[in-house]
């Protein structure tokens, strides 16, 4: 069931920015686009660039305006849609392989023609985009419990954890064959080549100890990866990055099930995700991670 929920999810986040807010731009006859300095003309401009289907100009105008406000939310959220719109990685042909992958019962959610490098550099933008807004650090004009922004950002999140993951060497890279030694597979299990580990060395092996637990504060938030991992607080400041008090996409789903309901339904997901063991979820980065720390 989770399952399900979750690939329902992963569509509406990328069918919600690929089809995203493109309204026109009511002052389009008074000036040339993009000469004005005004923050309200340049995210009209933004939207007449997006209506033309122009990204790449409507990212610019966005950067403009952020770099004038760095806290205006619907910058925020036009810079998220275009940083997936102008990118390379080709997510028309994601969500119709993964429209066709659900309809006869396959795993949609890592077909082998993604460009994982691509699709990591994108969803990591669009985070820290979002995250301003849900996190109250925006101006408020696109509230903190908007439930699209929420949606969009707790399957970010999930997809960044997956990246994460991938990347068991922290170099930035995802390398699908070979070179790192922790694997997702399709039906989204985790598996690592236990046959490698006398390969990491002690500096490996903390590595990929960290990308684990980066992981892992992605899906559940910094208090839960330290219960789950049995980790204490000076074990989550990683690379010069407090992730303790981080949110996870647990959390952001909480946010829209609550605006949605009137009510939390924390405790049902994360019982669902504890079930997650064959899916990938935290008894699997939990494994994962004891068997590296076993290598120390």
């Amino acid at each position: 069931m989770y399952k399900k929920v979750l690939i329902s999810l992963v569509l509406v986040f990328l069918l919600s920015f690929v089809t995203g807010c493109e309204r026109g731009n009511i002052f389009s006859w008074t000036h040339k686009e993009g000469e004005s300095d005004d923050v309200e003309v340049l995210i009209a401009d933004a939207e007449a660039s997006m209506q033309n289907g122009d990204y790449e100009k409507a990212k610019g105008y966005y950067e403009k305006v952020l770099e004038k406000d760095p806290t205006n939310s619907e910058a925020l959220l036009g810079h998220a849609n275009t940083t997936l719109k102008t990118s390379e990685f080709d997510f028309v042909e994601f969500i119709t392989d993964a429209i066709e992958k659900e309809a006869t019962g396959e795993d949609p959610l890592l077909p082998k023609s993604i460009d994982f490098n691509n699709l990591n550099k994108t969803v990591d933008q669009m985070i820290r985009d979002l995250e301003k807004i849900a996190d109250g650090k925006a101006d408020g004009v696109i509230q903190a419990t908007d439930p699209e922004v929420n949606t969009n950002l707790s399957i970010a999140k999930i997809i960044n954890a997956v990246m994460t993951i991938l990347d068991s060497d922290g170099d930035g890279n995802v390398n699908e064959k070979g070179e790192d030694i922790i694997h997702v597979n399709e039906d989204f299990t985790v598996t690592i080549e236990e046959d490698l580990l006398s390969e990491l060395g002690t500096e490996g092996t903390k590595k990929a100890m960290d990308q684990v637990k980066i992981a892992m504060v992605e899906l559940v938030g910094g208090d839960r990866t330290r219960e789950i991992l049995e980790v204490g607080e000076e074990d989550l400041k990683i690379n010069g990055v407090d992730y303790n008090n981080k949110k996870g996409a647990i959390d952001y789903a909480d946010v829209v099930i609550k605006t949605k309901t009137g009510k939390s339904l924390l405790d049902e997901i994360s019982e669902n995700i504890d079930r997650l063991t064959e899916t990938g979820g935290r008894d699997s980065l939990k494994g994962t991670y004891q068997k590296l720390e076993s290598n120390l």
